[in-house]
């Protein structure tokens, strides 16, 4: 089980989307959509991979990789995959 509890993991992912792709951290939810709401393709979702390895997870090594980030179609759904990925 991650070291960090998976609400945490939750903020930690919105913080990356704000920081990443800057948008404002009040227009992400757990429920918005990368591809609609947050306006993202997956080439985008994909290139969180280095992001979420190296800098925003990177304390809690965790890996993942760009295809598992692609399955996501919301923000929780991605941090679902952080989260997997997090020993």
């Amino acid at each position: 089980m991650p070291s960090i509890a998976k609400s945490d993991a939750l903020s930690r992912t919105k913080l990356m989307l704000h920081y990443e792709r800057n948008i404002p951290l009040n227009q992400i939810l757990s429920a918005s959509d990368l591809r609609s709401d947050l306006a993202m393709n997956d080439t985008e979702i994909g290139g969180l991979e280095r992001p979420i390895e190296t800098e925003y997870f990177a304390d809690q090594n965790t890996s993942v990789t760009a295809l598992a980030l692609r399955q996501a179609n919301t923000v929780a759904d991605l941090r679902d995959v952080i989260w997997d990925g997090t020993p």
